[in-house]
């Protein structure tokens, strides 16, 4: 059988959700394969763990993999056009699907990647069994809305006439997912020669600038502005790199890791007391930071243990007070016929602010905020109701004061004060970790003009 055919049989067997399967196929194995000494197999004698169309080795045949065929249980079947020194299937390989070859195929597929086929093995196939179809977008939360687009919502499942998606099968989904998770160590280039050598070219433009600007360096926009220009110089490098997919994402592998270890430290605060003197490193991890320098550093890790654990804990008892006093709160009527509202700026910034609320329209009524009315009012300004001004007895409220999913659970309210809290509780975990120096522009207008 030829690599193609073999993968398509192994995916209709559900193979994927063997893990060592997986990685058995996407990466190089060194050693660790169940052994036979020739293509007749004596399960009794292997002692090796079955399953549809392991891989084998044969040690009469050292340069052939072979595998475990269920339609042929005592005899390994070798698998054809492959090498043993390279990954069955490499990074950027690819096949064509047709329908039958999966659940979620329902038309010619042409040139996908094994990688997408295998996401989405995980993803559509083995949760929904063909209700969603197969896909080669690059995945991301808008599956989520997907699923619940086409989500059963109701408590008979024998009213399911238009076969939607059920609870049991989202909870397959969700699974799906976090096995998903075992598999990323397959998926991305990191480890390059190019991406483990600090750049040189980038290195000159950090002592040029940092050489221009000596004496602003107590001024941390200037500190930024010079990590940036080194973060886009050393992107640009990466770019033809096999490690540019992993690198490409802007997070903290790149804009603090990668920084801080190769190319610019930047700057300490220590315990950012008003009275600390921020510390700049114009050097990388990798050339050694001054050993008198050292305190800033120590003090910052100090203050990061302090913020994750006691400001953490005391963060939490504010969530839970947080819930406490709003688990009194309820929506007790739709409507509670208030004629006035808080003004509000139609804004990129606003805009997922204001979507599912409702504005008070110009005949003085409730009307629903959608994302095509806020597209077409940019700039304006509207009337939005508002639960400081909601005329319902407290600590209760109505529905259009809310919005129109909180309104959805009239006994969940808590959950919406709890969000608040737990920001600055996420905060002060967060203070364990580095971070990213950068800084941003502020509009006025938009700022302060809601």
């Amino acid at each position: 059988m030829n690599k193609v055919d073999y993968f398509k049989a192994a995916i209709k067997a559900n193979t994927f959700f063997e893990k060592e399967w997986v990685l058995s196929i996407f990466t190089r194995i060194v050693d660790g394969a169940p052994k036979s000494n020739n293509a007749n197999l004596d399960l009794e004698a292997e002692g090796a763990a079955l399953y549809p169309y392991r891989l084998f080795e044969v040690l009469d045949d050292p340069s052939h993999w072979y595998y475990y065929d269920p339609n042929s249980p005592s005899t390994l079947k070798k698998l054809e056009g492959v090498s043993r020194i390279e990954p069955i299937y490499g990074s950027d390989e690819r096949l064509d699907l047709s329908p039958g070859d999966l659940k979620c195929v329902d038309r010619t597929i042409k040139n996908t990647r094994y990688y997408t086929c295998l996401l989405n093995c995980y993803v559509f196939e083995y949760p929904f069994q063909g209700k969603l179809k197969y896909s080669q977008k690059k995945f991301g939360t808008w599956i989520d809305g997907l699923v619940g687009k086409h989500a059963f919502l109701g408590d008979d499942p024998s009213k399911n006439t238009d076969n939607l998606i059920t609870v049991p099968e989202i909870i397959k989904y969700h699974e799906a997912l976090t096995c998903l998770r075992g598999m990323t160590q397959i998926a991305t280039t990191s480890v390059t020669q190019k991406s483990l050598i600090p750049n040189k070219n980038v290195r000159a433009l950090r002592d040029k600038l940092l050489a221009e600007n000596k004496d602003k360096l107590h001024d941390q926009t200037v500190v930024v502005g010079i990590m940036q220009q080194l973060e886009a110089l050393d992107r640009a490098e990466l770019a033809d790199d096999k490690s540019h997919s992993f690198y490409n994402v802007k997070n903290g592998a790149y804009s603090v890791k990668r920084m801080k270890v190769m190319n610019f430290y930047g700057t300490e605060f220590g315990f950012g007391d008003l009275d600390d003197v921020p510390k700049t490193f114009t050097v990388s991890l990798d050339e050694k930071l001054p050993l008198e320098d050292l305190p800033a550093t120590i003090d910052t890790a100090r203050f990061g243990s302090y913020s994750r654990g006691l400001l953490t804990a005391l963060g939490g008892a504010k969530v839970k007070y947080a819930a406490r006093i709003f688990q009194n709160s309820r929506i007790v009527m739709d409507d509670c016929g208030v004629k006035a509202g808080s003004l509000w700026s139609v804004n990129d910034e606003t805009k997922g602010l204001l979507e599912h609320r409702y504005r008070i329209n110009e005949k003085r009524m409730p009307e629903l905020i959608t994302s095509e009315f806020l597209t077409l009012n940019v700039g304006k300004r509207i009337e939005v109701r508002t639960p400081t001004l909601c005329m319902v007895e407290s600590p209760s409220f109505c529905a259009k004061c809310l919005d129109k999913y909180l309104a959805l659970r009239p006994n969940g309210l808590y959950l919406a004060p709890m969000d608040v809290s737990s920001g600055f509780m996420g905060a002060s975990m967060g203070a364990m970790h580095g971070k990213v120096q950068a800084t941003n522009d502020l509009d006025v207008d938009v700022a302060f003009g809601y």
